[in-house]
Order: C-alpha cells, then structure tokens, then sequence
C-alpha cells in the first residue's frame, strides 16, 4: 500500500535483485521482511569510473554537513582507495558547509530528525526586518546557490515557507506531532 505496488511485484523484484548476485534474507515473523546480507558490498566493477567519482563526490559533498558513520561507512565501501578517485587536482570540489560548518551541521540534524519524526521545530528568526520566534513543521532542508534552507508551514503566518538555517537561533524540536499538510505546486515553487 504503502509504494502502491501488488505483493507479486514484491516478490518479482525481489527475485530480481537476487538473479543480480546480491544475497537476500528474509526474516519471518510480525517484525520480518526482507533485506540484504550483512556485509554485502556492491561491486564497483558494475559502474564505470566516472560514475563512481561522481557518486563519491557527491557522497564527500553531502558529509561536509552531514558527518556521520554511515557516509564514511558507504564512502570506504565505494571507494576504499579514496586517493584514486578524489585526489587535490580533480576539477570539482564541492563544500556544501561553507564558513558555518560548526552550526549547520548540529541544525541539519535537528532538523532531519524533526522531518522523519514529524515533529515541529521552534526558534529565533533573523531577517532584515527583525526578529522574530517562529514555529515550524518541517518538510524538506534544501541547498539554494550557496545557502542551506528549510521548508515548511510557518504557524506564525499560516503559510509555507523557506527559511535560511544561518538566521535560525535556538534551534530545538517542541516534541509536538503534525500531520503533513497538502503542498501545491505553486507553493512549492
């Protein structure tokens, strides 16, 4: 129901990813399902060079902001080698923190956290017209040119909005739930 998809579509995909040389386990009971052998590592012969640099600088990129073990996990299982694929002369470095690395960080992953729990979020808001506390029921954090911003329904105006996480004081979750709302396109342009 959930990915609005039959139960034998399920199992045909699962039959595929199995004919595909990765180990699949099942797991029986209410609490079961299906996953991947611990331990499993894709191959990187699958993908060509370039599409593995472009994957681990990507990955690199995210864990400018993100420090956490399961980038550093998925970036050695990539490419243990680092060296051989992002090396000082590559032509593209990105770094996604900027001049706020130490305060963006902990404020993405409060945020993060507020998304996946749907949990609203308070704090001070600094804009050219002063300060206020805002409210908020977080949907997405999103990167805009050279700024990290976060997405949502601001109960202060009673309107979706975007907020740039360098103006964002005193970030905490309230513990308090929402159900997401219906965002329009026009809204999310």
């Amino acid at each position: 129901e959930r990915f609005e998809v039959s139960l034998r579509t399920i199992y045909r995909d699962i039959e595929d990813i199995s004919q595909a040389g990765i180990p699949i386990i099942t797991y029986p009971g209410g609490n079961g399902g299906v996953g991947i052998a611990e331990g499993f590592t894709l191959d990187k012969s699958a993908l060509t060079h370039d599409e593995l640099q472009s994957i681990v600088l990507g990955l690199k990129s995210l864990s400018s902001v993100l420090p956490n073990a399961s980038l550093r996990s998925l970036l050695n299982k990539l490419s243990p080698e680092t060296d051989r694929f992002i090396i000082p002369k590559d032509d593209i470095v990105i770094d996604l923190a900027s001049f706020y690395k130490n305060s963006l960080a902990p404020k993405i992953s409060i945020l993060r956290k507020a998304i996946s729990d749907k949990q609203t979020v308070r704090f001070e808001y600094y804009s050219k017209t002063g300060q206020t506390v805002r409210e908020l029921e977080p949907y997405f954090i999103t990167f805009k040119w050279a700024a990290w911003y976060i997405f949502g329904y601001c109960r202060l105006r009673n309107d979706f909005r975007l907020f740039k996480l360098n103006r964002l004081l005193h970030l905490e979750e309230t513990g308090e739930t929402f159900t997401p709302r219906e965002i329009s396109e026009k809204q999310l342009d």
